[in-house]
C-alpha cells in the first residue's frame, strides 16, 4: 500500500518534466502541496518502519529534491 502511495506521488512529478502541460485534474496541486512532504514521509516510513532501505532512500531523495526545486523557484520568483 505504501508503495502505491509513493508511486502515485511520483507520477505527477515525472509528468511535469516529460510533459509540461497538466494531464491530470489538479496535477499542479498534487505536485506542489502534497508530493514533496508526503514523499519525505513515505521515505522515512519505508526506511525506518519497514526496513526497505533502497526504496526509502529513493522516495526520500525524490521528495527532498522536489522540495528543493519548489523553494528555489519561490526564491527566484520573490527576488
Amino acid at each position: 500500500m505504501i508503495y502505491a502511495i509513493g508511486i502515485f506521488l511520483v507520477i505527477p512529478i515525472m509528468l511535469h518534466f516529460i510533459w509540461p502541460e497538466e494531464i491530470f485534474p489538479l496535477q499542479g496541486y498534487i505536485q506542489v502541496y502534497f508530493s514533496g512532504p508526503l514523499l519525505l514521509s513515505v521515505g522515512i516510513i519505508l526506511f525506518f518502519g519497514y526496513k526497505k532501505r533502497v526504496f526509502g532512500l529513493l522516495f526520500f531523495g525524490i521528495g527532498f529534491c522536489w522540495l528543493g526545486l519548489i523553494f528555489y523557484e519561490l526564491y527566484n520568483y520573490l527576488r
